[in-house]
């Protein structure tokens, strides 16, 4: 326990409680399990009102499958990209910095630090105090998994020391589960797909995006296959409906 340094001293029963889930992390092999033997040591640790976690892949932030213990729906929609990208600040800071990360929503209005103000208003509709963010990434920084909190009880050095204690264990948890947890397939298109869709929805034909785009007819076709292919749709309407819906143009 000596990395914990001064800043934590643990009660015996805090032990007790830390020893438990480490050790249940490691025998998780369902959504039930994580929920049953894991989460209640975890919110004794660190009290808080919501929780959240998933494994995305970075930097792009695009969640591959998450966990949702009692977020608000609704501000994960509004966190959660259409076409599965996370939005939240909160997970790009911790991309960078790879330390945990606590905010005091009454503290930033938005117009300092580079704080979306959309997203400061959305967490405080759902009343959040504050929201706290860290993960762990794979040996590449390739994927990482990611865990959320809002309205922790206190933060400080303690508590942070305790979640960078967690978090590796957590993560070996939430891996262990992975396969039964809803899973969100990213809709990726290349740039030139995004912009051959564009002109497919002002209602350009192949012959007049090729011109546009300065490339032969039979390449747009090529585009434009790939393009239905992606989305799973048989018709140019049909994937200008898609893409629309999913923020794609």
């Amino acid at each position: 326990m000596d990395q914990l340094g001064d800043t934590t001293d643990l009660t015996t029963e805090e032990l007790r409680i830390l020893f438990g889930l480490i050790e249940a992390c490691h025998d998780v092999e369902c959504r039930e399990d994580f929920l049953e033997w894991v989460y209640p040591g975890f919110r004794k640790l660190i009290p808080h009102g919501h929780f959240a976690c998933g494994i995305g892949s970075t930097p792009e932030n695009y969640v591959l499958c998450h966990l949702n213990v009692n977020f608000p729906e609704g501000y994960l929609r509004q966190v959660i990209s259409r076409d599965g990208r996370l939005t939240s600040p909160v997970a790009r800071w911790w991309v960078q910095s790879k330390v945990p990360q606590y905010v005091d929503l009454q503290q930033v209005d938005g117009a300092d630090g580079g704080v979306p103000k959309g997203w400061v208003k959305a967490a405080q509709e759902h009343g959040f105090r504050n929201l706290v963010g860290h993960g762990m990434a794979d040996i590449k920084s390739k994927a990482a998994s990611y865990f959320a909190l809002a309205n922790v009880d206190r933060w400080g050095d303690r508590e942070a020391a305790l979640l960078e204690i967690m978090v590796p264990h957590l993560h070996l948890a939430l891996v262990n589960l992975a396969t039964e947890l809803p899973r969100t397939e990213p809709i990726r298109l290349s740039p030139r797909e995004r912009e051959v869709l564009a002109w497919i929805k002002e209602g350009k034909s192949n012959d007049e995006i090729g011109i546009i785009l300065g490339i032969s007819p039979g390449t747009v076709k090529v585009h434009v296959k790939n393009i239905l292919q992606k989305l799973e749709v048989t018709t140019r309407t049909q994937a200008v409906a898609k893409a629309l819906e999913h923020g794609l143009v």
